[in-house]
């Protein structure tokens, strides 16, 4: 039951409101997961048990026997872990929720920094899982989407954005078992956490609404979905009005718009002729073409709003000019698709409204695109030369066909993903020592686990804690260093363990 209205909204949409309500709610939806945790861990046990009773032999049916037993000789300890790991995470989430959501740099977009397989299966695993979670509980999701957006006084936020969406609890969930469990079994686990197995986010979602509807947060929501819905249509927002008015002096509504004849046959002329950067600022590549085009075209040729629309193209060729990631022979090739993209861009003012517009898909593919291109290679680098190659056929052949540009921007993106598959030697041996090292690494914190999860009930006798945390953890960790080659020593120097406490016990 929702508790009472106990302050004015206005104190709750105050910052020091909005803080102390974000802090509630993640102590609510701590508080609703705890009391979920013995239920989820058994749905769990049940999944495992499933798979490891497939029959058959295999790494994973192993691996799924395994982390059972793990988890029912360690259920308090998983249950502590886990409980610690989500308060962790939805404390982090509502630490950030006021930050503006900043895109990133292409620099970092396009990282090469190594990647293990294991993580990237993880991060699959985990959007995949999240995406079943999101749409299973749609409904409570985008009630408190709406309610979150309001209490930060935002038109809307993305679920992307909310602190509470289904990937912070699975993430949580992740981070909690990879502490738990260090034997490699997470891939496993994580197939488990289907909605039917995972944390019930239905009753959180519904607590969490219920505590906003307390404080006054939108207890009507009706309407509010409505005007969400109103603002989904562009239409009405100050700013599309504004760009709407000056692309169409008119008062047309932005979208279809009619070229001249004059106008078209001008840039048909202009685009046959690969216009090169204008000479005018020496080593400066900026939109003075597109100006260019604005001053000199044939008198009468222009509307208002066709002189608007080359600015403001002007202006969008500007930002991607200054951007000092890209080189500089790639915006030469940039120069070029300028006329085909004025074009485009005449034709369907849509452009300036929708991002995912195919001329504008092109010119960032391009541009994020080019940040890989090798400076030592310069024209020869295959990546410039498949990048010339889309600009000149685009320049060459565009002619009213949009569809040229998602084309064009497809056989980039299907070149930069075979280029991604390339086996590389050098990348194999980083790799390959990165490994090494990183099984050294593993071997001793799976030791470390081994002997921790033995003595952590304190029922093992003092002196014996003290040999097998100095003395035995060393021997535990060369046996998993060589656990793939020789499981038997693995087992043996656990047994033994085993064995010397069961024999100091009264």
């Amino acid at each position: 039951m929702a508790e009472p209205l106990t302050r004015p909204l206005e104190q709750v949409l105050s910052p020091s409101g909005r803080a102390a309500l974000f802090n509630k709610l993640a102590a609510v939806a701590a508080a609703e997961s705890t009391r979920q945790l013995e239920a989820f861990a058994a749905r769990l046990c049940d999944a495992l048990a499933a798979q490891a009773d497939e029959g058959g032999q295999s790494a994973d049916t192993d691996m799924a026997r395994n982390a059972l037993q793990h988890l029912r000789r360690g259920m308090t300890t998983f249950h502590r872990l886990t409980a610690a790991c989500l308060s962790d995470a939805l404390l982090q989430e509502i630490r950030t929720i006021e930050q503006p959501v900043k895109p990133q740099p292409a620099s970092e977009a396009m990282d090469l920094s190594l990647v293990t397989f294991e993580a990237m299966e993880q991060k699959v695993l985990l959007d995949n899982l999240g995406q079943a979670l999101e749409d299973s509980n749609a409904d409570s999701l985008h009630a408190l989407n709406l309610r979150i957006a309001h209490l930060l006084q935002r038109d809307e936020i993305a679920t992307g954005q909310n602190p509470f969406r289904p990937g912070v609890f699975l993430k949580a969930v992740s981070d909690a078992w990879s502490r738990f469990d260090l034997a490699g079994a997470q891939q496993v686990v994580l197939r488990q956490l289907r909605p039917e197995v995972f944390l019930a986010l239905e009753p959180i979602l519904q607590a969490l609404n219920d505590t906003l509807v307390g404080q006054g947060v939108l207890p009507k929501l009706a309407g509010a979905y409505r005007l969400k819905k109103s603002a989904k249509s562009r239409r009405h927002l100050p700013l599309y009005q504004k760009l709407n008015q000056w692309l169409s002096p008119g008062g047309q509504d932005a979208g279809g718009s009619s070229v001249s004849p004059a106008l078209s046959g001008y840039l048909d002329a202009i685009q046959q002729e690969a216009p090169e950067p204008p000479k005018g600022k020496a080593g400066v590549i900026d939109a003075s073409l597109l100006r260019h085009l604005g001053k000199n075209a044939p008198r009468g040729a222009l509307t208002q709003a066709d002189r608007n629309a080359i600015e403001l193209l002007a202006r969008m060729f500007d930002f991607v000019f200054r951007e000092q990631h890209i080189p500089t022979d790639i915006k030469r090739l940039l120069v070029r698709l300028q006329v085909p993209v004025l074009k485009a861009a005449l034709a369907d003012q849509e452009f300036f409204f929708v991002d995912s517009h195919p001329a504008r898909r092109l010119v960032e593919t391009v541009a994020s695109a080019s940040v890989a291109c090798d400076p030592a290679k310069g024209r020869d680098d295959p990546l410039y030369q498949m990048i010339e190659q889309v600009v000149e056929r685009v320049q060459q052949e565009y002619d009213q066909q949009i569809e040229l540009f998602d084309t064009a921007a497809a056989d980039l993106e299907s070149f930069l993903a075979r280029e991604a598959l390339v086996d590389d030697d050098a990348l194999s041996r980083a790799i390959a020592d990165a490994a090494r090292q990183e099984n050294i690494q593993r071997a001793k914190e799976l030791a470390d686990n081994d002997v921790a999860m033995r003595i952590e009930s304190g029922e093992v006798a003092g002196f014996v804690e003290t040999f097998l945390e100095t003395q035995w953890v060393r021997i535990l960790g060369l046996a998993h260093s060589v656990r793939d080659s020789k499981p038997e020593v693995l087992q043996s120097a656990q047994k033994t363990m085993d064995d010397l406490i069961w024999s100091v016990k009264p």
